[in-house]
């Protein structure tokens, strides 16, 4: 039994999973991470270990999400994004600009959304892995990205990293 009831657990556990993110893919590093969710997550299922890294100096992107039966994603920006003085909606707002400038700080983390995570193989799942990987670090410029899987979604990044159209671009990956 956890002091203060099952919301204490939630908050401990997400507390530990965030420092083992946090451990296991030192901030020292330059990568952005990708968080890949498991069988029929989306973006929130990220949500509160989000909010753990972004209290640990970490800075957060905008979500990689592909409609289903998509191959390329699209670049939604988090609630209230700004990208140079203009606010989401205005009209020289773009989604691809509110993204580039939102990771202030620290390492930036992005989370990605799968467009049919419950009817696709991991091979096409792998392919969306390869696309997010392509447009993080084109909107990043980063050379290499990290992976950070949860059940099926380590299951698509291995999907990826194993595949031959595997293009050298992941500097580290973790499954929770």
């Amino acid at each position: 039994r956890v002091p203060g009831g099952k919301g204490s657990f939630v908050k401990l556990r997400n507390a530990v999973l965030a420092g083992f993110l946090a451990a296991a893919l030192p901030s020292s590093a330059a990568e952005p991470v990708l968080l890949l969710h498991g069988l029929w997550g989306t973006a929130d299922s990220w949500k509160a270990y989000a909010g753990h890294l972004r209290s640990a100096g970490w800075a957060e992107g905008c979500v990689v999400e592909f409609a289903p039966s998509s191959a390329e994603p699209r670049l939604r920006p988090l609630a209230g994004a700004v990208s140079g003085g203009n606010v989401t909606g205005s009209a020289a707002w773009t989604p691809e600009a509110a993204c580039a400038s939102a990771p202030k700080g620290g390492r930036p983390f992005f989370r990605v959304v799968f467009g049919d995570n419950d009817g696709q193989s991991f091979e096409t799942q792998g392919r969306q892995v390869a696309a997010a990987v392509a447009k993080v670090r084109g909107l990043t410029g980063a050379a290499k990205v990290a992976l950070v899987g949860h059940s099926m979604g380590g299951l698509a990044a291995r999907a990826y990293l194993q595949s031959p159209g595997y293009r050298n671009d992941v500097a580290a990956f973790a499954t929770v």
